[in-house]
């Protein structure tokens, strides 16, 4: 590594792939200028204006790509298939704790945005703060929150049951309050939210019920997240 004097930052190494589908370049370099990326091609056609001192870092052997983006993880838990009412067992002093480890090994194994898809209480929104704060290191988080589910229902110890039209009404516009990036609602509960709620996107744990989630909702961005199992059930794990 060579330290430079101006905002130009170099970085190269054996093999670049940029995500957009074309062959990968070797012996590649990127340049940024603070912390944008400027140019992107083989290292040999940098264009350094004579007189420029970047700071260069070389990664002999290595690739570089993207960051990686994890579109669906929980940072509340362990990751070693820990059940969600075990692993939300814990203080949630505790939760953000393991929520800001996990956050870091994100980011140290290449994923620069990680979307949580349910935390116990306001755990993941005090993960997302600290990280844009800048207290802790991590991905750039998009967070639903506390995913609602009716009593006793999936994730139900994250505290985000809900009941009827207006308990999961008034669910929403808490979380909304709260400033999650998107709701998550298991079971059929997303047919019972306002759908006067704009720029949110709602996931749906349906489990066999895609039949019901097809019809016009109102809402931008419906996700559906349906179990192998239900795929088997409705013939379509073959497409897999």
């Amino acid at each position: 590594m060579n330290k430079g004097t101006d905002s130009l930052t170099v970085i190269s190494g054996s093999l670049l792939i940029d995500g957009r589908g074309g062959q990968p370049v070797e012996r590649a370099a990127i340049m940024l200028e603070g912390s944008r990326i400027r140019w992107v091609g083989p290292e040999k056609d940098l264009p350094i204006v004579e007189g420029a001192q970047p700071e260069v870092y070389n990664f002999p052997g290595s690739t570089i790509l993207p960051g990686l983006v994890d579109v669906h993880t929980h940072t509340n838990l362990p990751g070693d298939g820990t059940a969600v009412e075990e692993g939300s067992d814990e203080p949630d002093e505790m939760l953000v704790l393991r929520s800001a480890w996990n956050a870091r090994k994100h980011l140290e194994t290449g994923v620069t945005t990680a979307r949580d898809n349910g935390g116990k209480n306001l755990t993941t929104m005090y993960l997302k703060q600290g990280i844009e704060r800048g207290f802790i290191p991590g991905p750039r988080m998009v967070i639903s929150g506390r995913p609602i589910t009716i009593t006793g229902g999936h994730c139900w110890p994250m505290g985000g049951e809900a009941d009827g039209i207006d308990g999961v009404r008034q669910a929403v516009r808490q979380l909304v309050k709260e400033g999650v990036d998107f709701i998550n609602s298991y079971t059929q509960l997303v047919r019972d939210i306002d759908v006067g709620i704009r720029g949110l996107s709602v996931e749906a744990d349906y489990q066999g019920q895609l039949e019901k989630l097809v019809q016009p909702l109102g809402v931008p961005n419906l996700e559906v997240t349906l179990m192998f199992w239900d795929l088997k059930l409705w013939g379509w794990d073959r497409l897999l």
